[in-house]
């Protein structure tokens, strides 16, 4: 069930007979199976098929395959066209499977849109559209009329046989007719027409607004964890390899950092001075600044910081005017988290933003997926009786890059000064929100792991296998392996141009460390591994579920307006964390409840029945009982031995 794939949730059979001619061959004993293509193929076809054609994988769909939305427009369809693929399900096309004789397709579902395609290649489709407006605007009947000739039509289904200009004797010969653009010519094999319309369709861009539903295949995929087999050799495609590899081959060490480039797949040079655009967004976030004065001191103070750390530079007018290659602005804005007292705003940069059709992440290949398995983490934590816990500090911010990149990454700023103009800033480090920036993340410590290996091979192990995203997370058997172990991963990650920003164990007694004291936040029990609950005075997993406000806010009192929806149940639902599947039994009942409510269908925002909202009330307050539930955080049982 997957609400991401419109032609699958809304199939309706819809055909149409296009007016191409040609000659078909059809035996009468033959049925037509081309309306069951997916439901009867044979067995052991099926079985090398996968979900994703393009990445050889079952754990997502083609049409929400992250590598093939990412393409450029352009590409996409250039992409689908080279792989002979269905236009209207996006699956590789064969002889009984192709869009005119897919008896399932659907109309595009975009605003405005009467073309029989899928909604991914909307705006590429004009020139397929032009062609079949062209196609539909010739009338058989109109052409019998004009040239007179009786019973001139052609049988539906698809084009079996095609007859080249190398088998001339059934093309040329015999009596000649013309009419307009049209011409008919008597064949052995009968009356063909040859020509087209004077109509030619004018393509125009169209610019909208879409609101995508909810993407639920990671949602079902957690149930398969453990059961269906996910091995694969290697979990990189090809084009992804050859990302790794070009990013790589930028990277530089310069003293104890990184340095390196973006993977850029478009000429930066192409990209638009949008200074202007810069101004007004800075001008609407300090609007929005100015209703709160302490929000507006805190992210005054963070711009600041990233100067005096060196991750961010205020140009100078001659800098400015030396610097002559290509130059971007990336807009910045505040995201607030009142739950961080620390650091209630935080800065975030958009590299998405438009500007005259140009989107700075669309410049980038998006670099290859290099995290290891959260649960092979979670699991290796859980290993040994000391657990050990790191955080690296600003990861990304530790990664240099080159000076085109900089000036692709300015800002605005003035200090909330609305009177004067703004100062120049530019980026000079790997930059949050970036498309490839995880990946140059990743590959930078994977570098820095493996230039430790000679000198510190358990340390550089750790770095490889045990980090996901910034989180280092292992266990050992001992308090002294742990003292070891983290020295040694702290004096690896320093030659790289990382640091840790503290760590964390279940034994208080792991000691002082040589570079740093080891934090144990005293006066807070509980923290969280990759977003699991830990207790690490008595060493445990646990659940902290807290029934949302959507929820809480909605009342049973006869009123259809206030009752639950399919919106605010899974909300509830997806705020339950369970990477590990400890609360499979609870929530797989949850997961059942959804799937029944898209089959009874109801959209996201319709009121259930009085009985079905008392149902998932009383189901909601059962998953509370979570609350109670810990389990062991050590799988090796006590004095174990091997």
């Amino acid at each position: 069930m997957r609400a991401s794939a419109p032609l699958r949730s809304q199939m309706q059979s819809e055909g149409k007979s296009a007016n191409v001619h040609h000659l078909s061959y059809k035996e009468k004993s033959k049925p037509d199976h081309s309306d069951r293509y997916h439901e009867e193929q044979p067995r052991d076809r099926a079985q090398r098929q996968h979900r994703c054609w393009h990445c050889k994988t079952d754990e997502h769909w083609v049409d929400q395959c992250k590598r093939i939305i990412s393409m450029a427009a352009p590409e996409r369809l250039k992409f689908f066209k080279e792989n002979r693929c269905c236009f209207s399900c996006l699956k590789k096309a064969g002889k009984n499977h192709y869009m005119t004789n897919f008896r399932r397709r659907q109309k595009c579902s975009e605003q405005g849109c009467t073309y029989y395609h899928h909604p991914l290649l909307h705006f590429e489709a004009s020139q397929q559209m032009e062609n079949e407006s062209e196609e539909e605007a010739v009338s058989l009947k109109d052409l019998a009329d004009q040239f007179h000739i009786p019973n001139l039509n052609r049988d539906s289904g698809p084009v079996e046989i095609l007859i080249g200009i190398d088998h001339p004797k059934y093309i040329v010969g015999g009596k000649l007719k013309k009419r307009g653009n049209f011409i008919a010519r008597k064949t052995p094999l009968g009356w063909v027409i040859f020509g087209g319309t004077e109509k030619r369709t004018t393509c125009v861009h169209v610019l909208h607004v879409a609101v995508q539903s909810p993407d639920l295949s990671e949602f079902w995929r957690k149930e398969s964890q453990g059961v269906s087999c996910q091995c694969q050799e290697t979990k990189l495609t090809i084009d992804e390899q050859k990302e790794e590899e070009i990013i790589r081959a930028s990277s530089q060490k310069k003293g104890k950092q990184w340095e390196i480039g973006y993977p850029w797949q478009r000429d930066p040079n192409e990209l638009p001075d949008n200074k202007s655009q810069a101004v007004k967004i800075l001008e609407s976030t300090e609007k929005r600044l100015y209703r709160n004065p302490e929000h507006a001191e805190a992210y005054n103070k963070q711009i600041h910081e990233l100067e005096e750390m060196g991750f961010a530079k205020k140009l100078t007018a001659a800098d400015i005017e030396k610097y002559e290659g290509p130059v971007h602005y990336i807009k910045h804005h505040a995201v607030v988290r009142p739950e961080k007292k620390s650091t209630p705003i935080r800065i975030v940069f958009n590299s998405s933003a438009s500007y005259q059709g140009h989107r700075l992440n669309e410049y980038w290949m998006k670099g290859p997926d290099l995290l290891n398995s959260m649960v092979g983490v979670l699991l290796r934590f859980r290993e040994n009786e000391v657990a050990l816990c790191g955080d690296i500090s600003k990861m990304y911010h530790r990664v240099s890059i080159p000076e085109r990149d900089q000036h692709v990454h300015r800002f605005l700023w003035r200090d909330m000064d609305g009177n004067r103009e703004p100062d120049v800033y530019m980026m000079k480090v790997v930059t949050f929100g970036d498309k490839p920036a995880p990946a140059i993340a990743q590959i930078a410590l994977k570098l820095t792991a493996e230039q430790g290996e000679c000198t510190h091979p358990h340390a550089a192990s750790v770095l490889k296998r045990n980090v996901y995203m910034d989180d280092i997370c292992d266990s050992v058997q001992t308090v002294d392996e742990a003292r070891k172990l983290s020295a040694e991963i702290d004096e690896v990650l320093n030659d790289g141009g990382f640091k840790v920003k503290g760590w964390i164990s279940n034994e208080s007694d792991v000691g002082d460390l040589t570079q740093g004291k080891m934090k144990l936040l005293d006066d807070i029990a509980e923290e969280k591994v990759l977003g699991v609950v830990w207790d690490r005075e008595n060493d445990t997993f646990s659940y902290k579920v807290k029934l949302r406000d959507s929820v809480l806010n909605s009342r049973l009192d006869g009123e259809s307006q206030k009752r639950l929806t399919k919106r605010k149940i899974l909300g509830q639902i997806a705020h339950i964390y369970d990477p590990l599947g400890f609360a499979a039994p609870v929530i797989v009942r949850a997961k059942i409840g959804m799937q029944k409510l898209w089959q009874r269908g109801y959209n996201w925002d319709d009121p259930l029945t009085e009985e079905e909202d008392a149902d998932w009330r009383l189901l909601f307050e059962e998953m509370k009982g979570l609350n109670e539930v810990s389990l062991e955080r050590c799988l090796t049982p006590p004095e174990a031995q091997g």
